[in-house]
């Protein structure tokens, strides 16, 4: 039976006092899978703050995400073998839901360019 990988974001709310509007904190964990089984977690993501919007790449041994740090929201990538996370998406707007585009080696995303503009879809060569 194959083995894959299954990400999966948990939602931990950073105090019992959350209000509506407020990002919850978050974190990215990947499970094996075979057949019906869930093998051990590995942790992505283990920090305060919106991590998010998880999306395998190419081959499956590397994924991006979107992360709040410091008041913006980038686009990371981690690869799952080394556990190294790299920042490969940084400008003055915020970028989200960074999506692979099959059969090419960049991805698409949402960068919110201004407060009441809409939002625009980039193309980015990723390494």
């Amino acid at each position: 039976m194959k083995t894959c990988l299954l990400p999966v974001v948990l939602v931990v709310l950073a105090s019992a006092g959350a209000t509506f509007g407020q990002v919850p904190s978050t974190d990215i964990f990947v499970f094996s899978v075979d057949g019906s089984r869930l093998g051990e977690a590995q942790r992505v993501t283990d920090r305060e703050g919106y991590d998010n919007q998880p999306r395998f790449l190419r081959g499956g041994n590397e994924l991006v995400y979107s992360s709040l740090r410091d008041g913006q929201t980038d686009i990371y990538r981690h690869d799952l073998r080394t556990d190294e996370t790299t920042r490969i998406v940084a400008t003055a707007e915020s970028e989200y839901s960074p999506t692979p585009i099959p059969g090419t080696r960049s991805i698409s995303l949402v960068r919110i360019t201004r407060p009441g503009r809409p939002a625009e879809r980039h193309d980015l060569l990723h390494r």
